[in-house]
């Protein structure tokens, strides 16, 4: 599930914005991110229903975050995977919730998380001292 958001960057808006692009029509039975085709510079959707490949996925995004990540910057889907667990769990979003939603499998995701300046004096501060 996604909340449709004020940002440039709602993931609802921009899921909207792919699908009108690429004239996907709604409900259907074919994969929502499928291969490319390129034809004299206009670029389509494959007609074979074949979802997407990791390796592509992966290949794609990061070409984009790399257009404007500092050089040299390190960057993985599974860095975007505990970024947003981090962001999550720091915002105070339930454990099981985001879990749920990053489809978390085991506990093993709380290693992943970072906490914040601000969540880890809380600690002390609500200790009554």
């Amino acid at each position: 599930m996604l909340a449709k958001l004020s940002s440039i960057a709602c993931p609802v808006k921009c899921l909207q914005s792919y699908v009108s692009a690429a004239g996907i029509v709604i409900p259907s039975d074919m994969y929502l991110f499928r291969a490319l085709f390129k034809v004299k510079g206009v670029y389509g959707l494959r007609s074979t229903n074949n979802k997407l490949s990791y390796s592509r996925a992966k290949e794609v995004i990061l070409s984009r975050l790399r257009e404007v990540a500092p050089p040299g910057l390190n960057l993985g889907l599974h860095s975007l995977r505990a970024s947003g667990a981090t962001a999550a769990a720091n915002a105070g979003v339930n454990d099981q919730c985001w879990k749920r939603h990053g489809r978390w499998r085991s506990n093993a995701a709380d290693r992943y998380v970072k906490d914040s300046v601000n969540n880890r004096l809380q600690v002390s501060l609500n200790l009554g001292l």
